[in-house]
């Protein structure tokens, strides 16, 4: 993932990439960028990217957190699961995740 102030400063970076890479026997075969003219041809939008939906045109990055089970207890064992299963490679909802956290460690307080 990489950004940069115009456009020069992105086709730059991606050529000087490829050179770096084919070096290295390290072929790209498609870029992907919310900017036309530097992606691969073909590219759909939206995409993923770290298992996350990126809409590139408009700019937006959908993380998906499923519900709780309504009909699960609230068990130590349930909440670690159920926040386990939350994929946030980029910590971008960091701080959602600190509250389910704080609710666990208030059931673990509880059970003493």
């Amino acid at each position: 993932m990489h950004g940069g102030e115009d456009l020069s400063s992105l086709v730059k970076f991606k050529d000087e990439s490829n050179r770096i890479l084919e070096s290295g026997k390290f072929l790209v075969h498609k870029w992907e960028s919310n900017v036309e003219s530097i992606e691969s041809n073909g590219m759909p939008n939206p995409t993923t990217f770290l298992g996350h939906m990126w809409e590139k045109r408009e700019e937006t990055l959908e993380i998906t957190v499923p519900d709780y089970p309504e009909d699960e207890p609230v068990t130590k064992r349930s909440i670690l699961s159920h926040l386990g299963s939350i994929y946030d490679q980029l910590g971008i909802i960091s701080p959602t995740l600190a509250e389910g956290k704080r609710i666990y460690r208030n059931v673990c307080d509880e059970k003493k």
